[in-house]
């Protein structure tokens, strides 16, 4: 390979037609696994159905008393809906919790006679709200009340789920939110990635790490107010913020861990930015993406609620803190299993048909010679030819190779972790393996046989697959091995920039959600539909409908801010195939005896030479053509 001569790595960015995804003659690969997708698919609206059949939501449309039944839905409660807290200050219980058809509202009334027989204290003043609890205008029975209700657990996530019935147009306007946010996004951080991303990440710390804090500590004065310190770690609220603080925290760390390989990413996501700019059309995918994965996972967590309400309240003896527990049949138990299976197989689909399409395109253009302008003129059709590609041509294979990866991913993720070399300071290489065995030899054999393992059976398991599937027309195992081969695994170089990568979009993601989150939490508190405790859609858990609200927007904004990187790996894909295309024909021995990974110093014998006759050819905008002169000087 060092008599590779520069004419060769001249020609290195031809624009011949072999590898253009659109003139590669194709057949239908593995169309066995299209009828077992087709039953999974099946069996999820099967599922979908037995739970609608079965379950019932208005057994999480109320509050539970202490004796497990739900106010204004158990047929003994129906026509009691407000949960209601008697005045017996001397026990704290569940058994203190009732239910009542109205709330009282001075200490004349008799509430309390009826519903507490066992409380010698007379009624005390309480605001109806929400048409679901009386909350006592005296606030240690206020807070005795949230301390009962209102508490991290399944009682507790039952009275959240009502939030969601009420909340669901403000979520959706914060939906409708994140989509403009991403869209704005887009197009600014292929422009300016660097200060894009530090913004991005400067507002995530304020709005995520801010919101986090500030739920610590009112929850601490709470609890303490209430005399109850340790009942902190059981508050859903603390345990958000807590989370929302730790995430602030690991990001942080790996942003400083990763930070010499931002400007590589940010290179990259130039380069990302011209694709864009040629192929506008590129920009539908991720709106099509989020409005599938949307769909998926709102039906997905119906169903799950459906199996959820489910559920027999079985009276407990001994724990006068507990009346009652909830039990599940094994049967429902084993058909929401299978219907979380099945999700999972369709949700991993839909993510194979986004790498596709992505790689489709991707390559097209980066195949596609340049106009006098110095632009690429792509044909917007050109999203519709990938859709019908994918759908008549590799609908077998996607179907087949998202079931592999869903059921390998996580032993590779394993293997990667633990064997897969990582780039240290001054280019040391290290990994779990190598420290194993350096604090004992013992562990020399068992990481070789590891190592093994993963390179033979779990290595190209991974995404690349798709990208030599749209590049090449292979059914998914063929595309696998060779994507594996043109990648070499995934050598260090991407693997570093890839991280760097995922730290941009993570910081996007954040940002963006937390946007939508904070619009959430206004509305909630300006809307006088959801603000005043008069009104029967007065949001009783703020908090919870906020998470919610960010969640929703972190899917939708997801795969907009997956984009580039899906882009990103497509063209260092075509950079090495181009690299490798000569040994497209040779067998794996002789594959073997050539010098693996995609290292361009390797193949000119010197790191400086080749780009400077790669850059004599423009076939690419500038900004892809400094990418690959920076992959071309990296090490390996």
């Amino acid at each position: 390979l060092e008599g590779v001569s520069l004419e060769v790595a001249g020609n290195m960015f031809s624009t011949s037609s072999t590898n253009r995804p659109d003139e590669v003659e194709r057949s239908c690969a593995n169309p066995a696994w299209i009828i077992p997708f087709l039953g999974a698919v099946a069996y999820l609206v099967w599922a979908y159905n037995y739970a609608w059949q079965h379950g019932n939501l208005f057994e999480l449309t109320g509050l539970p008393n202490g004796d497990g039944l739900i106010c204004g839905v158990s047929q003994s409660v129906a026509n009691q809906p407000y949960l209601y807290l008697c005045p017996d200050g001397a026990v704290e219980s569940y058994t203190n919790l009732v239910c009542v058809a109205q709330c009282p509202v001075s200490i004349e009334g008799s509430v309390t006679k009826s519903a507490c027989p066992l409380s010698p204290a007379p009624d005390y003043p309480s605001i109806p709200v929400a048409d679901k609890a009386c909350f006592p205008t005296d606030k240690s029975q206020f807070l005795r009340l949230i301390h009962l209700s209102f508490r991290f657990g399944m009682d507790s996530f039952f009275a959240s789920i009502v939030e969601l019935e009420k909340a669901w147009p403000v979520v959706t306007l914060s939906g409708v939110l994140a989509i403009i946010l991403s869209y704005g996004w887009l197009r600014i951080f292929s422009v300016d990635p660097s200060r894009s991303f530090w913004f991005a990440t400067g507002l995530f710390t304020t709005v995520v790490g801010g919101s986090g804090v500030w739920s610590v500590i009112s929850i601490i004065e709470l609890q303490i107010t209430i005399g109850d310190p340790w009942g902190t770690l059981t508050s859903l609220e603390f345990l958000i913020g807590v989370a929302a603080i730790v995430t602030v925290i690991v990001y942080h760390i790996a942003v400083a861990y990763d930070r010499t390989n931002l400007e590589t990413a940010f290179q990259a996501l130039k380069a990302c930015g011209e694709c864009v700019e040629d192929v506008p059309v590129l920009l539908t995918e991720p709106l099509l993406s989020s409005a599938r994965k949307v769909f998926l996972l709102v039906n997905f967590f119906l169903g799950m609620l459906l199996f959820i309400s489910h559920f027999d309240r079985e009276p407990v003896v001994g724990d006068p803190s507990k009346n009652f527990e909830i039990v599940y049949e094994t049967k429902h138990i084993f058909i929401g299993v299978g219907f979380a299976l099945a999700f999972g197989w369709v949700f991993e689909f839909s993510n194979a048909l986004s790498t596709f399409i992505y790689s489709y395109i991707a390559q097209i253009w980066f195949y596609s010679p340049q106009d006098s302008d110095g632009s690429k003129d792509i044909t917007p059709k050109i999203l519709w030819d990938a859709y019908y590609t994918a759908a008549w041509y590799h609908f077998g294979s996607l179907a087949y190779g998202s079931l592999v990866l869903f059921i390998t991913r996580p032993i590779r993720m394993f293997f990667d972790y633990s064997t897969r070399p990582v780039r240290k300071a001054e280019l040391d290489d290290d990994n779990c393996c190598i420290r194993c065995t350096r604090r004992s030899r013992c562990w020399g054999g068992v990481c070789d046989r590891a190592i093994q393992t993963y390179e033979n059976n779990f290595r190209s398991l991974r995404r690349s697959a798709y990208m030599d599937m749209a590049m090449n027309g292979k059914e998914f195992w063929d595309a696998s091995q060779d994507a594996d081969w043109f990648l070499a695994g995934k050598n260090v170089q991407m693997a570093e920039m890839d991280g760097a990568a995922m730290l941009s979009s993570f910081a996007a993601v954040c940002c963006i959600s937390a946007s939508g989150a904070a619009l959430t939490r206004l509305l909630c508190a300006v809307w006088p539909d959801y603000s005043a405790t008069s009104s029967p859609n007065y949001i009783l858990l703020p908090m919870f409908v906020s998470l919610i609200s960010f969640g929703v927007c972190f899917i939708i904004t997801w795969p907009f801010c997956l984009m580039p990187d899906h882009v990103i790996d497509s063209i260092f894909f075509c950079f090495c195939v181009d690299k490798k295309s000569y040994g497209i024909g040779l067998s794996i021995e002789e594959r073997e005896a050539m010098n693996r990974g995609c290292n361009f110093q390797s193949l000119w014998g010197s790191a400086t030479a080749a780009p400077a006759a790669l850059l004599s050819r423009p076939h690419h905008p500038p900004q892809t053509q400094e990418l690959f002169q920076t992959f071309a000087t990296m090490q390996s």
